[in-house]
């Protein structure tokens, strides 16, 4: 490994006259998160036990200059780190790549003392075809990352893959959807290493049961689906679509949903919504560690319990991980754009495209009166308040002359979604006057209900008798 500092400047290392181009470097596309199986795996494999064909190296890397072992993932330090493995058998018909998973250091990779390419370190994944550098036997892989000391650098593993000669490098789905029919049409286009192989494309459900399969022709396919669920916030739908070749099979998640900005509003699988937003001001360039996902999911948990539907980023922030886990975890996905910008912690999406201030809790239930003179109220809920409904309460309270009349009444909050409720407040019978009924909102924390604003509706409805 040289030891001079190489500094990167667009496609070239240049310093004191040495010049290093990018080679050999694949870069996998950010927009893909399938997993690689052997073709003869199982379907229950597929969705329980995923099985990569891959020659993992051990993610432990021997430090050259300090004689450390250090676990991945671990900081970069502008060190040499080497790793020698045995290739029992050089199987001439496959193909063999180096996947490095590194974000914001240079590097160079050498392999048996040989350079092999050099990567800028913007990038998440790295792929690096090594076929004609590996041999039979014992084999020295060595990686020199040029990292800055004054900031942070990950580096989260590396792995040799096995491939075919001929297999799928890239494929895109296009979709195209008829909403009101439940209808779908998938365009699928598939790139090759090598030549070009037989594939088969299919759609499972999460059961594992085929929808529908089609060869592809020249590498492209056309599927046709009905009865789809679209998938949305409530329903979670995911699906599973498959490609086969004659030696290995490609799965990825996949759902059906077209959502993001039109010129009125906040348009979901062609309708539009209200949303209510938390803004989402964390990086997440890569896949975050086990700790940081629990700690995601345990944000997310908590949001949807505040009636939370939707995670907003700034489009520097924008990462495809975030956004798969919003599928999973059913919030809808939105990237700033230059009409749509969001500066408050939380807010609330109109169905006409303004944002508004959304206070501690969002509560969508409208209340008016069915007769000026009288005590009867209209209740209906936009929302299914769910699990809510054992935290949170409203209370209906009559007031005259700033002085609260009678008892007060909780109303647990069970309403269904657009029904109307009739509500007869009996302490307005024997009143005369001027009266305000007041619709209060309060939220159990042990056995104390603590008084919270809402958004959303009346809150004072005034009677005069």
């Amino acid at each position: 490994m040289r030891e001079e500092t190489i500094s990167v400047s667009g496609e070239t290392y240049n310093e004191n006259g040495i010049q290093r181009k990018f080679e050999n470097i694949n870069i996998l596309p950010s927009h893909r998160w399938y997993t690689i199986f052997p073709q003869n795996v199982s379907k229950n494999k597929i969705f329980r036990v995923p099985s990569e064909t891959v020659y993992d190296l051990n993610r432990k890397w021997r430090n050259v200059e300090h004689k450390l072992y250090l676990k991945l993932p671990a900081k970069i330090l502008p060190k040499v780190y080497s790793r020698k493995f045995q290739l029992s058998k050089k199987e001439e018909e496959k193909h063999y790549y180096l996947q490095l998973e590194t974000m914001g250091s240079p590097f160079e990779l050498e392999i048996n003392n040989q350079l092999i390419a050099v990567g800028s370190g913007k990038q998440r994944i790295y792929e690096i075809e090594i076929n004609d550098s590996l041999q039979t036997g014992e084999n020295i892989i060595s990686m020199r990352f040029y990292g800055n000391g004054n900031t942070r650098f990950i580096w989260e593993s590396a792995k040799i893959l096995v491939r075919p000669q001929n297999h799928i490098m890239d494929y895109v789905v296009t979709p195209h959807y008829c909403y009101e029919e439940k209808k779908a049409r998938l365009e699928i286009e598939a790139a090759y290493q090598g030549q070009m192989t037989s594939t088969t494309c299919s759609l499972l459900a999460p059961s594992g049961k085929v929808l529908a399969k089609v060869k592809m022709h020249l590498g492209k396919a056309i599927m046709e689906l009905e009865q789809i669920e679209f998938w949305n916030s409530e329903t979670m739908k995911q699906y599973i679509l498959v490609l086969v070749t004659k030696d290995e099979l490609i799965a990825e998640q996949f759902v059906f949903c077209e959502h993001g900005f039109q010129e009125k509003g906040y348009v979901v699988n062609g309708k539009n919504v209200e949303l209510t937003v938390m803004n989402w001001n964390r990086v997440m360039l890569y896949p975050a560690d086990a700790y940081l996902t629990k700690e995601i999911l345990r944000k997310f948990t908590s949001w949807k319990k505040r009636n939370i539907d939707a995670i907003y980023v700034e489009k520097e922030m924008a990462s495809k991980y975030l956004e798969r886990l919003c599928q999973e975890q059913g919030f809808y996905y939105i990237v700033a754009n230059e009409t749509f910008q969001m500066e408050k912690r939380e807010g609330y999406l109109s169905k006409d495209g303004k944002w508004w201030k959304m206070p501690k809790v969002y509560l969508p239930l409208k209340v008016w009166t069915t007769n000026k003179q009288g005590g009867m109220l209209g209740m209906m809920s936009d929302w299914k308040f769910g699990n809510l409904k054992d935290r949170y309460y409203i209370r209906i309270a009559v007031y005259q002359k700033g002085k609260r009349i009678g008892n007060n009444i909780k109303y647990i909050l069970d309403f269904q979604p657009e029904t109307i409720e009739m509500y007869y407040d009996s302490w307005t019978a024997g009143l005369k006057g001027i009266m305000e009924i007041r619709i209060e909102f309060y939220q159990r924390f042990s056995t104390k209900l603590i008084p919270k604003d809402y958004f959303y509706g009346a809150k004072v409805i005034t009677i005069i008798k």
